[in-house]
């Protein structure tokens, strides 16, 4: 079971790289932060907050999917978790409620990587006056978000 909370679960560091915020990925950056985890194992959802979409990991891998939740003008999405059937767009979520199952995200790899969620937090548009001093965050003008280290806000740290 993953529940992302004040303590938070391990992050992935395997020989495919580092799952931490803003970790290198060659020429780009990690958005998100990658939480250790068996697949199939019951993701649950870290705060109250509305349920948004279901949308598809990869354009050409459907299988892998991310839900998408919104708390406030926050926006988090847990990558790599195959959804809750009975969740439906605009329904209130409650912290701790089942959201669905990590799926087996190191079986489409052949370099070793751990099963994990990735896990992103992200602001629309350029907010980076809402972020507090200390906070890791990047704007990217391609996709017009702010995007903020998920730590610190399962930590309580970011103002939804």
């Amino acid at each position: 079971m993953l529940q992302i909370a004040r303590l938070q679960p391990p992050i992935r560091n395997d020989i495919a790289g580092g799952g931490e915020f803003l970790a290198s990925r060659g020429d780009r950056l990690h958005y998100g932060i990658d939480y250790q985890i068996a697949a199939g194992s019951h993701v649950l959802v870290a705060k109250t907050c509305e349920f948004v979409k279901v949308g598809q990991a990869y354009g050409d891998t459907p299988e892998f999917k991310y839900i998408e939740v919104r708390d406030g003008d926050v926006f988090v999405r847990y990558f790599y978790v195959q959804p809750n059937p009975a969740l439906s767009s605009g329904t209130q979520l409650f912290e701790a409620e089942w959201i669905g199952c990590a799926q087996p995200i190191g079986q489409h790899y052949a370099n070793g990587m751990q099963d994990h969620v990735h896990v992103e937090v992200f602001y629309t548009g350029e907010k980076a006056l809402r972020i507090p001093n200390g906070v890791k965050f990047i704007y990217r003008p391609d996709k017009d978000r702010t995007y903020v280290d998920p730590a610190a806000y399962f930590r309580g740290e970011i103002i939804a």
